[in-house]
């Protein structure tokens, strides 16, 4: 009979729901679960006990498992602990900072490709590849800027540009005020070493050993069922209305003219990268439910048309605006601003029609 690892998850909200439907039962069986919440210790959930983390230090168990956007404080404080870094097992670290590993490899077995896409989030969830026209190829992450849409797109392109038509560039209203380094995400900049290896497929064994644990642990396919997860979630439609607010009015307030002069002239390398490799550029702004639109600050949104409109004027781009489009509902939506599946099929279904 195989070994049974016993696992601790670290974190009882949410997050610890995703890893859970994640590790793979056949070899691995849950035992507790960690919190500092102290009104959340002391309790079952899944019929396994709630503890303080000092419980880890007499427990025994194979691994613990951090289940928390937080990841770094947590495997700070495991470690503070005593807790053998062997033992620790922070997925959210593992996947943000090789997803671009994952898609760069994903590009070099890709063939046929005429679409690239480019963005944040927005980007990364609000297309469809298999509803696009053509095949497609989506370097979107996560709180992707404009200065590593350009250093994405301009790897893959000297690499081979052969065969791409398109670029799909999505930008938000606040893309030109948002810098990835001077963000509270500033830590997923360290995704980006790969950009500077001399060869992917050389380069593997720098990952292959965690990533064979990761395997041991997780469910096949778990790299893209950990956000497919996300849209399977619930929510309440009032309190979704307010943190939509929240967000706008977040996402609206930064005031930061330096990163616009800098994103400025990373939007026009980018354009000018695409263009001389006769690929033409469409600006993509992805949808918003309207509690968001409401609150998003009027001021933002003109100077976003004012140098929009300038790079459409000298360059002779296309924008597909949805922003304020009515084709979508509250129920295009996964989260706050986020859209599902069906909504990500409605936006490429839209934009075939600029695709010749």
């Amino acid at each position: 009979m195989n070994h049974m690892n016993t696992i601790v998850l670290f974190g009882t909200g949410s997050s610890s729901d995703k890893v859970n439907h994640l590790i793979n039962t056949e070899t691995n069986r849950v035992v507790a679960y960690l919190d500092n919440d102290s009104k959340k210790q002391g309790v079952f959930k899944n019929g396994v006990p709630i503890y303080h983390p000092s419980k880890l230090v007499v427990m025994k168990y194979d691994f613990v498992i951090i289940c928390s956007i937080y990841y770094e404080d947590i495997e700070k404080q495991l470690l503070g602990m005593g807790i053998n870094s062997q033992k620790i097992i922070n997925l959210y670290r593992y996947v943000r900072t090789n997803d671009v590993l994952f898609k760069l490899l994903e590009w070099e077995r890709s063939k046929n490709i005429k679409i690239l896409i480019t963005g944040m989030s927005y980007s990364r969830y609000g297309f469809d590849t298999d509803t696009l026209k053509w095949n497609s190829i989506n370097l979107s992450f996560n709180s992707q800027d404009l200065f590593y849409d350009y250093c994405m797109t301009r790897h893959v392109l000297d690499n081979s540009s052969e065969g791409i038509k398109y670029a799909l560039i999505g930008l938000a209203y606040f893309s030109f005020h948002f810098n990835l380094s001077l963000s509270k995400e500033k830590h997923l900049v360290e995704r980006y070493a790969v950009l500077k290896w001399r060869g992917i497929k050389h380069n593997q064994t720098k990952f292959i050993i965690g990533h064979e644990r990761m395997r041991d642990l997780f469910v096949d396919d778990f790299l893209n069922k950990f956000d497919q997860l996300d849209q399977n979630v619930s929510f309440d439609r009032e309190k979704l209305k307010k943190e939509q607010k929240d967000l706008a009015k977040l996402h609206s307030s930064k005031d930061y003219p330096k990163t616009v002069k800098e994103n400025k002239v990373h939007l026009h390398n980018l354009v000018k990268l695409l263009l001389s490799k006769n690929i033409t550029p469409i600006f993509v702004i992805h949808p918003q439910a309207k509690p968001y639109r409401e609150y998003f600050r009027k001021d933002m949104v003109d100077e976003f048309h004012q140098i929009v409109n300038d790079f459409k004027q000298k360059y002779k781009i296309e924008e597909v605006n949805l922003f304020s489009s009515q084709k979508f509902t509250q129920d295009d939506f996964y989260d706050v601003h986020h859209l599902n599946t069906r909504g990500a099929k409605k936006v490429s279904r839209i934009l075939n029609d600029y695709l010749k």
